[in-house]
């Protein structure tokens, strides 16, 4: 009886088990040309209007791009690598550039095509920068 009661939950048990989607962007996702639409920290917010020309172009090849209008202010690489943080955190990913010689490094989260770079939870006084994609 116990034998035939096991076999009939077994599948029921196996399919409610929940599995947690994957909540790190994909490269593929990232790739495009991102105008910055917000930026805060402990002490500073600032809302940017679009057409505001501040943007950053990221490539499936791996390079980075940073623009004010039609300047370029940076040109150089970027990588997408998995970092645990100090707090409990959705994502996990990270994203850094050529830019940074210190390995400074910022978290991905990416959420109806607005794109979000946050520092590590273990800065006390951290922030982010929020873009909206453009192409």
């Amino acid at each position: 009886m116990k034998k035939t009661l096991l076999l009939l939950f077994t599948p029921f048990l196996i399919f409610a088990c929940k599995k947690d989607a994957d909540l790190n962007p994909t490269k593929s996702q990232l790739v495009g040309t991102w105008e910055q639409e917000r930026s805060y920290s402990y002490n500073f917010d600032q809302t940017l209007l679009p057409g505001n020309g501040q943007i950053i172009i990221i490539a499936a090849d791996g390079s980075y791009e940073r623009k004010r209008h039609d300047t370029l202010d940076y040109k150089g690489t970027y990588t997408l690598k998995v970092k645990k943080d100090c707090c409990e955190r959705k994502n996990t990913l990270t994203f850094s550039t050529s830019e940074s010689a210190s390995g400074s490094y910022n978290y991905i989260e990416l959420e109806n095509e607005k794109l979000k770079l946050s520092t590590s939870c273990c800065y006390q006084d951290g922030g982010a920068v929020y873009y909206r994609r453009v192409k």
